[in-house]
């Protein structure tokens, strides 16, 4: 691979390492806003002024047996997968730029190598 093809895909890379942990600092900000709302999956309480009946009942079994468990779960399980997804990905695209300018640092090594070779040999 020429080096001007090595520099295009190293800035490639570092421009999706970039995207990546904005995603991962923006995802960490909308977790925070997520736990903030937590309350609200079990707002408003239903007090005999506001509703009540079989409706209210069947409601607030929705809410605590359903909405909130499912809440727990966004904000836990499926939030920490994200996450590990997320830093998967950027040790996989880090290694890559790593490799990328292990190979550039070579290739430009080379190219000295062989330009001090013409030199020695006019």
């Amino acid at each position: 691979m020429s080096l001007s093809a090595l520099n295009a895909k190293l800035r490639d890379l570092e421009e999706k390492l970039q995207r990546l942990r904005k995603c991962s600092s923006e995802l960490s900000d909308h977790q925070f806003d997520f736990f903030s709302s937590q309350n609200m999956v079990t707002e408003p309480d239903l007090t005999a002024k506001a509703w009540y009946g079989e409706r209210s009942n069947d409601f607030n079994l929705i809410r605590e047996n359903d909405m909130h468990p499912a809440y727990k779960d966004i904000q836990t399980t499926q939030f920490n997968q994200a996450f590990q997804v997320l830093s998967q990905k950027i040790q996989q695209i880090t290694a890559e730029i790593n490799s990328v300018k292990a190979a550039i640092a070579s290739l430009e090594a080379e190219e000295r190598s062989k330009a001090i070779q013409a030199a020695k040999a006019r």
